[in-house]
């Protein structure tokens, strides 16, 4: 079963702009009017970091605060993504490619250089991912290079593990 047909598009998300079907997310770089699904904007990782946004919908978040990512980043409770409100992270497994099983694709130099990115490391993705819920965390800045700022999460009021290549068609 395909789990991008599970799952109808929250409202907060209906009002991104979209490009062609996909959403855009808040975090998305967009470069010359076309955004690059690979990379980060480091202003708006930035913003959702201090301002309290989702990197989803780039609304405010509220008590309830999801992260999603991999052993290391819950047991240290440091997470490299900025967070989401749970029902963004829920569409987000219904649809993201890379949630879906699909690994980290090639950035090139010029993506590397361009003002403003953020390099993902590449290569296999972890088939296990938690969604790390919580009521708070700290933003804490980081050198260049770094994704400019990490998230260190309170501790957790719920963690669930999920498997990214379930569901997947």
């Amino acid at each position: 079963m395909n789990r991008s047909r599970t799952l109808a598009e929250p409202d907060r998300l209906r009002q991104r702009p979209h490009h062609g079907r996909f959403l855009i997310p808040f975090v998305t770089l967009v470069r010359k009017g076309k955004p690059d699904f690979r990379v980060q904007d480091n202003r708006r990782r930035e913003r959702c970091a201090f301002e309290h946004l989702c990197q989803l919908c780039g609304e405010p978040l509220d008590d309830r605060i999801v992260f999603c990512g991999w052993a290391p980043s819950v047991e240290r409770r440091v997470f490299g993504e900025p967070p989401m409100h749970a029902e963004c992270c829920d569409w987000a497994w219904a649809v993201c490619p890379f949630l879906l099983g699909g690994d980290h694709r090639p950035i090139t130099i010029d993506d590397v250089i361009a003002l403003g990115v953020w390099k993902p490391k590449a290569g296999p993705a972890p088939r296990h991912m938690a969604i790390y819920t919580t009521t708070d965390y700290e933003p804490v800045p980081c050198g260049e290079g770094s994704g400019s700022v990490k998230w260190v999460a309170a501790p957790p009021t719920s963690i669930e593990w999920r498997d990214r290549l379930a569901g997947a068609a």
